[in-house]
């Protein structure tokens, strides 16, 4: 699994995070969000694991813990205009205007 399902959603500093995927030594791979502007990084998977469990918390017509991973990005792209992280939280922003249209 090297796909990167919130790249163009999750912005630090105002700026998308690029996605990165490195091997280690011992062949595993690596794979995090890096901000341009800052240097700042996030382990993809728990970045992913953690706006898509708040995601489907604030709307649970997205999906499910259970899910396929592959699914999950285009059920987030297609509600979600970003995702901001500041430290180690993460808020959502939403497309759409309504009453499940807030921040998280």
């Amino acid at each position: 699994m090297t796909d990167f399902y919130l790249n163009g959603l999750l912005h630090c500093c105002d700026v998308p995070m690029w996605p990165i995927t490195r091997r280690t030594y011992d062949d595993r791979v690596l794979r995090r969000y890096r901000c341009e502007r800052c240097g700042q990084g996030v382990d993809a998977l728990a970045a992913e694991v953690e706006v898509w469990e708040l995601a489907t918390r604030a709307a649970p017509a997205l999906g499910h813990p259970h899910t396929p991973y592959d699914l999950r990005g285009a059920q987030l792209v297609g509600a979600l205009a970003r995702v901001s992280r500041s430290g180690d939280r993460f808020a959502l922003v939403w497309i759409t205007m309504g009453p499940s249209s807030r921040k998280s």
